[in-house]
């Protein structure tokens, strides 16, 4: 009974939370309406975080008699749309279309994990790896989730940002901009707008001002682009910056990387001269987003949120993207427009626990190019306001937390790519007299800009060699009396390998360079840091 009581209990706090603020019913009536329901509502036998159709037809109902008189009842709808752009519209009492999605689990996985607001209560595993890779740990004299990165754990946040980076200005053609990080609270189009952030923002008191924190880019973008003189022709103009933001999130909430109240978001906003131009931006950067977290090895569900006055238009749109992108969307219709944007589409990663995680997105704003009275030159001299379409491929902290979580969700050993990884390969001499060639090879290997490094400590041969798979060393050179007089190199290369079973190939340098290139190909890179004696690297 207690199961159940539970799950009514969530289940009618997040039809809550669809109401809004505007819409405030006592915890009380809501524990007491739980009493009641959980003496009459069957679970479904098969899956118990699912509830039968006539289970959530109840709850929904015995929900809508709380409601305030006046207050239209909940009707939360949305629409699958399948690979081939078909779209059917269905309600969360339709559990025959939610348990057709198990045939595509991301999707499945998402909807019970957000939408049905029955989320794993399990610790993600990328916590314990950030501590056991020395990577990153919460900062005790700072807030709730701020992290600080350790020299490796700043090497990946260093490359996730230069591979956005590079993919952005080089692909999409974007100008960089760097806006400051505090703004006047007073400001008519910075307080509007801080408003719809549901009071997560972070205040300042200086002297007689309030200053907020930034939680996105946009102010600072704004406000530049009001002083920015552009010609139709020029459009659509994208402009790019790797914002440091910060949300208060609720502390409970601020679990891992998953939900921090300090992160790095690289955002993108594209200046549109219409809404059709607006729309076309939209579908390219959607297109773009996919092929980058493919790139990255990170699968997501594919959602959007449409409001209701764009919904027909909106759902047609998405069927387009599907069917370009031969992946279904779950697209949910939002009853009014809450926010600036009328249409936006996330891209949810399921992590290592079941739970969903939002990277990607894009947003259709039509809202703050009036709001901040920024304009353009038209063709035929008069002045138009831009349709802006705001994305980001997500906020580096979660891109990073992805990328450990995948690793433990493959049927491999755990590792990261050969390009993301801190220490690439590792050199393990079998005695002293091997050191000397070990150590030149390493240096070769960084001259040709790999990040190699020599176990020199006094530890045993084989507990280097364990040293190196706990810390997921891609490659793993040991040379000993045999490879050096032969001139070659014994490589133990992780992506080959299994629990039982190390793969191991015998290799001439010039072949692991090249094995090292080809697999690197299309990534950043970037110098080892500090000696090539791995005992000399500060330890955390």
């Amino acid at each position: 009974m207690s199961y159940i009581n539970d799950l009514c209990f969530r289940r009618l706090l997040f039809y809550n939370s669809l109401k809004g603020a505007d819409v405030v019913i006592p915890i009380t009536e809501i524990r007491e309406k739980c009493y009641q329901l959980s003496h009459e509502v069957n679970l479904s036998s098969q899956y118990l975080a699912l509830p039968s159709r006539q289970t959530t037809q109840l709850i929904k109902k015995s929900y809508n008699s709380l409601l305030p008189e006046g207050v239209s009842p909940l009707n939360k709808a949305y629409y699958f749309i399948d690979e081939a752009g078909n779209a059917k519209a269905f309600g969360l009492e339709d559990t025959d279309v939610i348990e057709g999605f198990k045939d595509r689990p991301d999707y499945y996985k998402y909807f019970v994990s957000e939408e049905m607001k029955n989320a794993a209560h399990q610790t993600p595993p990328h916590i314990s790896a950030l501590t056991k890779l020395q990577l990153a740990s919460l900062e005790p004299a700072s807030d709730v989730g701020n992290y600080r990165y350790y020299p490796f754990g700043a090497m990946i946040k260093g490359l996730l940002e230069d591979y956005i980076r590079d993919v952005v200005l080089r692909e999409f053609g974007a100008y960089e901009i760097v806006t400051p990080i505090l703004y006047d609270y007073s400001l008519p189009d910075i307080h509007e707008q801080a408003k719809e952030f549901r009071q997560k923002d972070y205040h300042l008191r200086v002297g007689n001002r309030t200053f907020l924190l930034r939680f996105a880019s946009d102010f600072g973008l704004f406000r530049m682009m009001k002083d920015a003189s552009i010609r139709e022709d020029a459009l659509p103009v994208r402009m790019y910056e790797i914002s440091n933001s910060f949300r208060l999130e609720r502390r409970s909430e601020c679990v891992g990387m998953r939900r921090l109240r300090s992160f790095t978001m690289p955002d993108v906003h594209s200046f549109c001269k219409d809404h059709e131009q607006g729309k076309e931006e939209f579908r390219y950067l959607t297109k773009k987003y996919h092929e980058l977290l493919s790139n990255l090895g990170l699968p997501y569900a594919l959602v959007a949120r449409v409001t209701k006055p764009f919904e027909k238009e909106g759902i047609e749109f998405m069927s387009s993207i599907a069917s370009e992108l031969k992946r279904p969307v779950i697209a949910e219709v939002i009853p009014a427009m809450k926010y600036y944007w009328e249409i936006k589409d996330e891209f949810q990663f399921i992590d290592s626990t079941g739970n969903n995680l939002q990277l990607s997105t894009v947003q259709l704003d039509v809202k703050n190019s009036e709001r901040y009275g920024l304009t353009y030159a038209k063709r035929d001299g008069t002045r138009g306001n831009y349709v802006i379409v705001h994305s980001s491929l997500g906020a580096i902290e979660r891109l990073f937390s992805s990328m450990i979580e995948q690793a433990f969700k493959s049927n491999k050993l755990p590792m990261l790519p050969l390009w993301l990884s801190p220490i690439q390969v590792r050199v393990i001499p079998v005695s002293q007299e091997n050191y000397d060639r070990a150590t030149e090879v390493a240096v070769k290997l960084r001259e040709k800009g790999f990040r190699a490094y020599v176990d020199d400590s006094e530890s045993s041969f084989n507990k280097k060699i364990r040293e190196a798979a706990t810390h997921w060393t891609p490659y793993t050179i040991v040379i000993g009396k045999k490879e050096q007089e032969q001139n070659v190199l014994s490589v133990t290369i992780r992506s080959l390998s299994s629990l039982e079973r190390a793969f191991v190939k015998t290799m001439k340098l010039e072949d692991l360079i090249s094995a090292l290139e080809e697999e690197s190909r299309g990534f950043p890179k970037r110098q080892a840091e500090g000696p090539v004696r791995l005992s000399l690297v500060p330890k955390f």
